[in-house]
């Protein structure tokens, strides 16, 4: 069973990213909206040679969200997948760690026996103790 993310945990994600240098990776109309995971998986089924490659789109600066493209072993060509009607290209951090699993009826991405979070916010202070709510 995997486990939601520590916020120590979210800061160290968080530095990964803000390490790492971002690529550029065009988008073509493949598959369903907000279903990149699936849509990469369907696409390296379909087409042989393509691997799914997970990993972080950069979106206006302050949110980095999960994301799932498609790689040709044989030319090195990236492609997005999913997002073509929204974007024609994206800034993609690739992350090697990523793996894909299936829970509750649906893929998503984890590290190690962490579910990742939808998106991390780059500008949050993750140090910091998390706010409680109260009721």
């Amino acid at each position: 069973m995997y486990q939601h993310m520590t916020h120590r945990e979210m800061r160290d994600v968080q530095q990964y990213i803000l390490s790492q240098k971002h690529m550029v990776v065009p988008c073509v109309h493949f598959g369903e909206p907000r279903s990149c995971h699936a849509n990469a998986k369907l696409y390296c089924e379909t087409n042989k040679g393509w691997n799914v490659v997970s990993g972080w789109v950069l979106h206006d600066g302050e949110t980095a969200m999960l994301h799932s493209v498609v790689f040709n072993v044989g030319t090195g060509e990236f492609l997005d997948v999913t997002l073509s009607s929204q974007f024609s290209e994206i800034k993609l951090v690739p992350d090697a760690r990523l793996k894909m699993v299936e829970q509750w009826g649906a893929l998503e991405l984890a590290l190690g026996d962490k579910l990742m979070p939808p998106s991390v916010s780059l500008n949050v202070d993750y140090t910091a103790p998390p706010k409680t709510l109260r009721l």
